[in-house]
Formats: C-alpha cells, structure tokens, sequence
C-alpha cells in the first residue's frame, strides 16, 4: 500500500503497534492478514468469517460510545476491511465503503482526526481511498468529486514525498499519473466524447506509464491498478488495450490480490459494450469490486 516500498510505512509503523493495544484494529489486521497469506498459498488457509463478523460488531458497539468521524480506531477499521475487500476482490467493498461514506457525510465540514501522526495518516489514507471508491460507488457523484476533490486526495503522494526527496523525478510521474487517470474518468462520465477522441489522450497516458515501469521495484503496486485500469477501460485501440491489460496480469502476478484478476475480468465486459455504452456508468453495484 506503500507510494514507495521502502522506509517508512504507515500501515507498518503506526497500524501495527496500535493492534498491540487495541483489541479492534488487532482483530481488523488479524483479517486483513489472514486474507493476504491465503492469497499467498492458493488458499489452503482460509479467513475466519466469525473474525470478520466480530470486527463489524466491534464498530457497531464502539459506535454507540464514540463518535464514529472523530474516531481515529473506527476510521483505521474501516480502511484496513478495505484492504481485505482489495486482496479478496470480495463483494463487501460497497457495503464497508459505504460505511465509511456515510460517517464522512454525517460530519459534514466536522470530521476530525487526531493530532497524531497516526490521526494524520489515517485522514491522508482516508482522502486516498475516497478519490479511487467514489469513482467506484456511482458515476455521477463519483465524477463531480473527483473533479472537485483531486487536488486534496493527492495529498498521499505529497505526504510520501516528504519521506522521499531523493524520488522527486519518480514522485512526478506519479503526479502525472493520477491526475491523467483522473481526467479520463472524469472526461469519459461528463461529456463522453467519441472513442477517437480520446486515443490520443491514453497514448500520452502510456507514454507516463513506460517511464513509471523504470521505477516499478520501487513503487507500491496498489498505487497502479485503478490508473491503469481506468486508461484501459478508455482504450479503444487493440495495442492500448493489450498494454494496459498486460500490466496488470503482472501485477497479479506479483501480488496475487483478486482485485486486480477481477478487474481484468471486469475490463473484458467494459470492452464488450464500448461502442454503446459508458464505461463509467458500468461502475457500482453492489458486486462491485474494489479495484486500489
């Protein structure tokens, strides 16, 4: 989940000395890495439903004496259940993101989070996982907040750069990168140009995306998947297509996660209905999956 996998990692630590003293987040990493070895070893461990079911249960009772959107436990759940719907490419991602959506409205211009560094890590991861599942939740509100937001959920990219100077060139093109994907989201939900139109503009996308590869030891690879599975979905040229779809199966390859098999899966029926539908307005539902 890192930006770049090396140094610090907020998951690591600041996530994982917090379950050492609290029994929630400890019983949400026992899940999240139960889901991850199993991935690991063709599933012959399997993720204790009763877990997951305990964690809900866990953010329901804690709910009845902690406002939830102040709540920097609450908020860590629920990302880390996000991390297991990403490596089981399960179908809770719009139940448990909805969630997480749902407390975020009820603060309105009042969400909090500590003054910690793990108060601010949780908001920057927060502000992350909104910009990708907004987009996955419903076309609509998912482009007009992406539109209106990319700015302040790019804050994750700024925060990594902080650690990492010497990666200021990298840290560009991963700029670059989620901005254009952002753009294709948005251009293709709004105005939905002719396929023609937009050639040009993942071109210039895998142009990015090759200069990226040069670094790919040393990116985190859930950084990749939902820019190249949105230039994919906009690519209406066989070696576009091929590109992007290649670039994903190695990353299965390497991380084993089914959102991403899933994603490709899902590509494939985005490809099917091109010529008549928005791929955009194809996003959503509750089979959703979580493609981060």
């Amino acid at each position: 989940m890192a930006v770049i996998d090396r140094g610090f990692n907020g998951y690591r630590d600041l996530i994982l000395p917090l379950a050492e003293c609290d029994t929630l987040v400890q019983k949400a990493v026992v899940v999240a890495a139960t889901e991850h070895l199993s991935s690991k070893l063709a599933r012959h461990i399997l993720p204790n439903p009763n877990t997951y079911n305990s964690v809900l249960c866990g953010l329901r009772l804690r709910s009845q004496t902690m406002i939830p959107y102040k709540d920097d436990i609450s908020m860590t759940t629920l990302l880390l259940l996000l991390l297991c719907e990403m490596i089981s490419g399960g179908d809770k991602f719009t139940q448990i993101y909805g969630i997480m959506r749902g407390l975020i409205r009820s603060a309105g211009a009042q969400l909090e989070f500590s003054p910690s560094r793990l108060g601010r890590f949780v908001e920057i991861q927060t502000l992350r996982v909104q910009l990708i599942a907004e987009s996955l939740f419903n076309e609509a509100e998912g482009s007009n907040f992406v539109h209106v937001q990319l700015e302040k959920c790019l804050e994750f990219l700024r925060y990594c750069q902080s650690f990492h100077p010497e990666h200021s060139v990298l840290m560009s093109l991963l700029f670059d990168i989620m901005t254009q994907a952002c753009r294709l989201y948005v251009l293709r939900a709004s105005t939905d140009p002719p396929l023609c139109d937009t050639v040009q503009l993942v071109e210039d996308f895998k142009q990015v995306a090759e200069k990226v590869a040069d670094y790919e030891h040393v990116v985190g690879h859930h950084l990749l998947l939902w820019p190249y599975f949105v230039a994919g979905a906009e690519s209406s040229t066989i070696p576009h297509r091929r590109y992007f779809f290649q670039k994903m199966q190695a990353m299965y390859r390497t991380t084993r996660c089914e959102n991403t098999l899933k994603a490709m899966h899902q590509l494939n029926r985005i490809w099917e209905a091109q010529s008549t539908t928005r791929w955009t307005s194809l996003l959503g539902g509750p089979g959703q999956v979580f493609i981060m």
